[in-house]
């Protein structure tokens, strides 16, 4: 990161895959999972079993009906547990590793329930939010690398450059741009050159 100052790094968990090295009963296997499931997996690494308030604390696998799908995807490919019969999942069930699992496969990738017409609807909802707000973080950090390697640039150099390094991931309008800028001035990081409104300069 020494090299590459601004940048921001956040996990994404809902779109990486991992595989695991699984033991039962004498046995181990090659799981392909979610990034999601190999959390929840790794948790029985530390105790023998776990309450689902537990594991979605712990996790913090979110929203609940993602957490439902792949905790339930866990138990439908019988990797785990659960103490009670009902397909669904409450609070103050319990799951453990199943000790006992077999397949005939010693590699398998443990397949994902698909969602609802209403999850897709509720996953469209909520993503768009989550979207904008990491493309905004993203200007920012963008105009702060730019800024802190030139210490100084006029308005609209400043504006295109911006454009130019996001142009592979979206295209940030002027406006998204100004208002990271004057936010950023607000903050302290940089300011409008006393002699020349027009031109920034670098102060962190």
């Amino acid at each position: 990161m020494r090299n590459h100052s601004g940048r921001i790094l956040t996990w994404k968990m809902n779109f990486g895959g991992a595989d695991l090295i699984g033991y039962f009963n004498d046995r181990n296997y090659e799981l392909t999972v979610s990034g999601y499931q190999m959390v929840v997996l790794l948790l029985f690494n530390e105790t023998e079993k776990l309450s689902v308030s537990q594991i979605k604390m712990l996790s913090g696998v979110q929203p609940e009906y993602e957490f439902k799908r792949h905790v339930l995807s866990l138990v439908k490919a019988k990797l785990l547990l659960k103490n009670t019969k009902e397909f669904e999942l409450a609070d103050s069930d319990y799951l453990k590793v199943n000790d006992g699992f077999k397949n005939r496969l010693h590699k398998f990738k443990v397949p994902l329930l698909s969602q609802s017409k209403d999850q897709l609807e509720t996953e469209k909802k909520e993503v768009c939010p989550r979207v904008e707000d990491d493309r905004r973080h993203l200007i920012e950090a963008t105009v702060v690398r730019v800024m802190k390697s030139r210490k100084k640039m006029e308005h609209n150099l400043l504006i295109s450059e911006v454009m130019k390094i996001l142009s592979s991931i979206f295209q940030p309008t002027s406006l998204m741009i100004k208002q990271k800028i004057e936010g950023l001035i607000e903050k302290d990081y940089m300011m409008r050159d006393p002699d020349d409104r027009r031109v920034y300069l670098y102060k962190a």
